[in-house]
């Protein structure tokens, strides 16, 4: 059969991603478009190398995907990986071909992905409050196979990793992590919300830098790179959470991601066009860095990852091998094409110096190699490392300034939830008082006894200090508007910082490629 729904409902069509997610209205369009076929046993529903934009999903049977003349995995129906389209990106990394009788649809991804607008998106991290977010809603299973890094991974370790996670239940005011602890688990919170500290010097107070929704993902950075927790993480309200261990986490999800290079294999794709990424401190990066490197550091990348652009190879190297894994993850995580993410094996790479720098000069030849270009002019050169430290230096201190400005809106949050507390118990407190005073009127009658005559005095000042606490609490709140708004311009001042630092960039790179080309006409 090959008819639009024939033989498929619309509870059946919500039991697959990302349908689960949508509204009711959208899945019910979108039943006209899908397309349910059957395939007999050897056929293939798509090969090695297909780029038909078409999401495919398996209703009933089982299909292998093979890569070359190798079966990698099969996927049967009704498993947790058969919610997933199968092998879903394109082109297509492998064929896939019905193991006896199978019952499939198809849909367009265009449509799928104008219908998957209405979800709200769950991968981004904002620094800053996230106002009136719903809690997510569903099982939870359904939540973790609509991770984009979930996604990626090949069926068989998608089931895996479903049969391995643990739901947990916790209640408000439960430590999650905590800042200086191993890593021990990779986070998804399925409902409730969690606040992000971070405790910036031994004797300072922890300080709150962010907010946590529903469907945020937490912990791989300590699993990652071997390193104790960086900040502290606690649930602001009840909450539901999955979490997969260390080992299960690196070998189902992190492996099948990862893509490592030797130095030697990361100079050979930096000639093909491949951008280095140094993830390292901005302090690091200033003390020396590979010739043509961006500074994107590690704790930024939440924040600043849209400054790299995703139809560019990467090749990401930090301080250690762990930390530049993590920065590939987390890169992942956000929707960059794994297959184009690399990251080096050995730490920050002890390159040898370029041919354009160390060899000794060479009498010209007729025919200039291709993989030889003339060496950059020493006043070009100086002009772009003088303006190069010129915009390094203007961006540390704007990180400066907005790290600041984290720490005293998180001051702020801490003493505005002080400021409510002593507001609320001081509404309950006269409450009690307003209630004694009503009851000792009632039993005095007309008369004004003493203890009645304390009461109201009692009542007065309370209503007094109420009125203090609320008026404090309204200035706070202005403070705390004026804070927010400092907040966004820094953040606005810092992007553009970074694309001014990328345009001066782009200019001594064209000027460099003039001269190269007038250099080989003169000596062509």
């Amino acid at each position: 059969m090959n008819k639009p729904g024939e033989g498929l409902t619309e509870r059946v069509l919500r039991y697959f991603v990302p349908f689960n997610m949508m509204p009711e209205d959208r899945t019910k369009a979108l039943m006209k478009a899908v397309r349910v076929e059957q395939a007999k046993s050897g056929d293939f529903l798509f090969r090695e190398g297909d780029t038909a934009p078409l999401s495919l999903y398996i209703l009933a049977g089982i299909v292998t995907l093979s890569k070359g003349t190798g079966e990698t995995s099969t996927v049967a129906a009704n498993t947790g990986a058969s919610r997933l389209p199968v092998a879903h990106r394109l082109p297509r990394q492998e064929s896939c071909r019905a193991k006896g009788p199978v019952t499939f649809f198809r849909i367009d991804n265009h449509l799928l992905k104008e219908s998957s607008h209405a979800t709200p998106s769950t991968s981004s991290f904002q620094v800053e409050e996230l106002e009136n977010t719903d809690e997510a809603d569903g099982d939870w299973m359904a939540q973790m196979l609509s991770s984009p890094v979930i996604q990626m991974i090949p069926p068989a370790n998608i089931q895996s990793a479903l049969m391995r996670a643990e739901r947990i239940e916790v209640e408000a005011g439960t430590w999650i992590i905590r800042q200086g602890d191993p890593g021990d688990f990779y986070y998804m919170l399925h409902s409730g919300r969690c606040e992000v500290l971070r405790q910036e010097t031994p004797d300072g107070e922890p300080v709150t830098v962010a907010m946590l929704a529903a469907g945020r993902s937490f912990g791989e950075e300590a699993l990652l790179s071997d390193s104790p927790r960086s900040s502290s993480i606690r649930t602001l309200t009840p909450a539901v959470l999955i979490r997969l261990d260390k080992k299960h986490f690196i070998d189902l999800i992190y492996r099948p991601l990862s893509n490592l290079l030797s130095a030697e294999e990361a100079c050979s794709k930096s000639g093909s066009g491949a951008l280095w990424v140094d993830v390292r401190s901005l302090a690091d990066y200033a003390a020396g860095h590979v010739d043509d490197a961006v500074s994107l550091p590690s704790q930024k990348i939440r924040e600043q990852y849209g400054s790299l652009s995703k139809e560019r190879d990467l090749l990401i190297y930090g301080a250690t091998p762990g930390q530049a894994s993590a920065a590939a993850f987390l890169l992942a995580e956000r929707g960059f094409n794994r297959y184009r993410i690399f990251s080096l094996d050995c730490g920050y790479p002890d390159l040898p110096q370029s041919k354009e720098k160390s060899a000794a000069p060479s009498p010209p030849s007729s025919t200039p190699a291709a993989s030889d270009p003339p060496a950059r002019p020493a006043h070009i050169q100086a002009r772009f490392e003088e303006a190069l430290r010129k915009r390094l230096n203007e961006i540390q201190v704007l990180n400066r300034a907005l790290d600041a400005m984290k720490q005293k809106v998180g001051a702020v949050e801490s003493e505005k939830r002080t400021l409510e507390a002593r507001y609320n118990s001081l509404r309950d407190e006269l409450a009690r008082t307003q209630a004694a005073l009503d009851e000792a009127r009632r039993s005095s009658g007309d008369s004004d006894t003493s203890d009645a005559a304390f009461n109201a005095q009692q009542w007065r000042g309370l209503e007094g200090e109420l009125a203090v606490e609320r008026e404090r609490r309204g200035v706070l709140q202005v403070e705390k508007d004026q804070l927010r708004a400092a907040l966004r311009s820094a953040n606005d001042q810092l992007k553009q910082a970074q694309a001014e630092s990328a345009q001066t960039n782009a200019f001594y790179e064209d000027e460099l490629a003039e001269l190269r080309v007038a250099l080989q006409a003169h000596t062509g």
